[in-house]
C-alpha cells in the first residue's frame, strides 16, 4: 500500500479514541493526551512518558482562540511533567500578531453585513 492510498484504506486498522485524562500504554511508553485550543476542534498535545523522562509534543495550538483555558491546561500539565525534551508546531514564528477569534468574527460580520446578496466563504487552507 503506497502513501497515496493509505488514507483511503482502513481495512485491518483498529482506530481507538481518547480524551484528556486518558493514559495510553504503548509498550513501556505512556502517552497522555491533553486538549489544546485550535481552529480545528479535537486538537491535542501529548505528554509522552518514557524511561528517560517526559517528552512534550505541543501539536498545533493557540492561546488567542475561543478556548485559551484548554491550551493553558496543557501548558500547566506539561510544566509539571518536567520534560527532558519538547517538540512543537508553530505558525507566525516571525513575530506576527494574529487577530483574536472575536476580532476575526467582528471583521467578517462587518464585511458580510455590507454585501448585497449571498456570501460564500471557504476557510480551509488549500494545499
Amino acid at each position: 500500500m503506497g502513501p497515496k492510498t493509505f488514507e483511503f484504506n482502513f481495512k485491518g486498522i483498529q482506530l481507538n479514541t481518547f480524551r484528556t485524562g486518558d493514559k495510553i500504554k504503548i509498550g513501556s511508553i505512556e502517552v497522555e493526551p491533553i486538549h489544546v485550543d485550535h481552529s480545528v476542534p479535537g486538537a491535542y498535545g501529548f505528554l509522552i512518558h518514557t524511561s528517560e523522562g517526559c517528552i512534550v509534543y505541543t501539536g498545533d495550538f493557540r492561546a488567542h482562540g475561543t478556548k485559551p483555558d484548554m491550551t493553558q491546561q496543557f501548558i500547566d500539565e506539561a510544566s509539571k511533567a518536567s520534560p527532558v525534551a519538547m517538540v512543537t508546531e508553530a505558525t507566525n514564528t516571525t513575530g506576527a500578531s494574529p487577530s483574536s477569534e472575536n476580532g476575526v468574527e467582528q471583521k467578517l460580520t462587518e464585511v458580510v453585513g455590507q454585501a448585497r446578496g449571498i456570501v460564500l466563504g471557504d476557510f480551509a487552507k488549500a494545499e
